[in-house]
């Protein structure tokens, strides 16, 4: 449903159109939440719902420390602890083998009812032609389950659709270039908001300058939107944002193969000259990936790449606690960055910023190194 608010202009009405849509997205039967960026959300689109990224701001796991382990991932967590504050119950979740705590939280959800059907994926490790096939594969067992049958035309649509949107944000972000959090609110709306209305909503982007504040690259799996505005009232802004769900996600899904497409024959609209399915599945594994990939010596070498094309003053490392795939590579990434002279400071929290006085303290300080 769009949030008809009028012309977007401010951070503080991103803001408001994030929150508006995050709460009809909770009431709305047709949204299919997801919590892992290996989800082809083209794929659910074209079988008719809504793909809805949750991402929740909370303080406490109150409630949800009764009936998780302590040391499941804490982003997780404020996912069950909003459910069992407002009593939800979801029509459709996916979940992945992405990393331990998506395995587990898959029986939390079942043992405690909170959705009426639910889907897993199976995500590879690598991205060889092997891998592209098996989840290839699995992403085709998912569409045929939701949609009953294999509609090449709906799957060219969305992925077209998402692809408007990606250029649209791609757009936007480079107008909001300074103001980190309109950028930021901007591509969590992407998420969250039906794609169509992202596309047909008007936005206005004030661009004027602002007070100035110290550029940083932002590495991390998943961080709350309160870790980066705590950060920006203290001058620090996250101009570039490597994480799961961060920039790297906004390069286009290529849908013809590069030969054929130079066919004169073919018109920019006819259909795909291959699999559509398969051009997801090589999207999905072939762009810049997950901490959990085995291959992550590329993995630290793109971020010195993407830093230095940026000129930041440094980078910040947001340690989401128990986090394995991040917590393993994490003394490789700070070896790296060191050796390269980049400044780097490490943030470990748990989601809730509980110990946001000595967060300030450790930001006041990197500040005042990097000056």
């Amino acid at each position: 449903m769009r949030q008809d608010i009028g012309d977007i202009s401010s951070y503080m009405n991103l803001k408001k159109l994030y929150e508006e849509s995050l709460d009809d997205s909770l009431k709305d039967e047709n949204s299919f939440f997801y919590f892992c960026s290996y989800v082809p959300v083209e794929v659910i689109h074209a079988s008719g719902f809504r793909p809805v990224r949750l991402n929740v701001n909370l303080d406490t796991f109150y409630l949800s420390d009764e009936v998780t382990p302590k040391y499941l991932c804490p982003y997780l967590k404020s996912v069950i602890e909003l459910f069992l504050k407002k009593n939800l119950k979801a029509k459709n979740i996916i979940f992945t083998d992405g990393c331990d705590s998506s395995r587990r939280v898959f029986e939390i959800f079942k043992e405690l009812g909170f959705v009426d059907k639910f889907y897993y994926l199976k995500i590879p490790f690598n991205e060889n032609q092997k891998d592209i096939e098996f989840f290839k594969d699995e992403i085709e067992k998912l569409y045929l389950l939701l949609n009953g049958k294999i509609d090449k035309e709906k799957l060219v649509n969305s992925i077209n659709l998402y692809n408007s949107g990606k250029k649209k944000l791609k757009e936007l972000i480079s107008y909001s270039q300074n103001d980190s959090l309109s950028k930021n609110y901007l591509n969590y709306i992407f998420q969250i908001i039906d794609i169509e209305d992202f596309l047909n909503q008007k936005f206005e982007i004030d661009n004027k300058k602002s007070e100035i504040k110290k550029r940083f690259y932002l590495f991390s799996t998943i961080f709350p939107l309160k870790f980066i505005e705590f950060a920006n009232s203290l001058g620090m802004s996250f101009d570039y944002d490597d994480t799961c769900f961060g920039y790297k996600n906004l390069s286009l899904i290529e849908t013809e193969d590069p030969l054929l497409s130079e066919d004169p024959l073919l018109s920019e609209d006819s259909l795909l000259s291959e699999d559509p399915l398969f051009s997801i599945a090589r999207y999905y594994l072939k762009r810049e990936g997950c901490v959990r990939k085995r291959d992550f010596v590329s993995r630290i070498e793109s971020i010195i790449k993407n830093y230095k094309n940026g000129n930041y003053k440094g980078v910040v490392i947001y340690n989401l606690k128990y986090c394995d795939p991040l917590i393993f590579y994490l003394p490789l990434i700070k070896d790296r960055l060191s050796k390269e002279n980049i400044p780097t400071l490490i943030i470990d929290d748990d989601y809730t910023l509980g110990a946001k006085g000595q967060i300030r303290t450790r930001i006041e300080a990197f500040l005042e190194m990097v000056k």
